[in-house]
């Protein structure tokens, strides 16, 4: 959308003018009705279609944008998006969750392979956090809060710093959890520049 980009055109202006750095969040819960039409996080062109938006975003606003992150909190996205239901697309299917979860980490690789390619600056992706402690001493407290820590922290950090997924999100995800491809994996562990917390 043009009039959309010249929006964030005069934005990065006007918070220059002002002694402001700009930093521009590529993905903050908000995926367009049209694509979401055509499967949104579940098509995995997904990950192609992000990338060519960050291209026309990259090439505007590149040259006064030195800081860029992909996605905002990608775990928001999946859990409250595809498993609870409570944000968009509004969906609540324990096996739609990992293909969304899995499609927004391509999106953000295909994003950083994008940005290397056309941008100067810096790349990263935001996670939240948030600390997982057993409720005793048992063995079950504490393979539970490693569940917890893989399914709420490492979901995502894992991929992208690793190359692989924690096992624990088998036992989380259950019958529900997919065989990635390993291309995919090693796609998603494009190196970045920061992380946002």
């Amino acid at each position: 959308n043009p009039a959309g980009i010249d929006f964030y055109d005069r934005l990065v202006d006007e918070l220059l003018a002002n002694g402001i750095e700009p930093m521009v969040t590529l993905y903050h819960w908000d995926l367009p009705a049209a694509l979401d039409e055509l499967g949104g996080w579940l098509n995995p062109d997904v990950a192609r279609w992000f990338a060519d938006y960050a291209a026309v975003m990259f090439r505007k606003l590149d040259g006064r944008v030195k800081l860029w992150t992909t996605l905002n909190e990608p775990w928001v996205s999946t859990d409250a998006g595809y498993l609870h239901g409570v944000h968009a697309p509004g969906h609540r299917s324990v096996f739609e969750t990992p293909v969304a979860s899995h499609h927004l980490l391509r999106a953000h690789a295909e994003a950083v392979r994008t940005y290397r390619a056309e941008g100067h600056h810096r790349i990263g992706l935001v996670v939240n956090l948030e600390p997982k402690y057993p409720a005793s001493d048992d063995a079950a407290d504490r393979a539970a809060a490693v569940r917890a820590d893989a399914y709420m922290n490492r979901q995502y950090l894992d991929p992208v710093f690793l190359g692989r997924y924690p096992e624990e999100l088998a036992e989380v995800f259950g019958e529900a959890w997919p065989r990635w491809p390993a291309d995919d994996l090693g796609l998603i562990k494009e190196p970045i520049d920061f992380v946002g917390v």
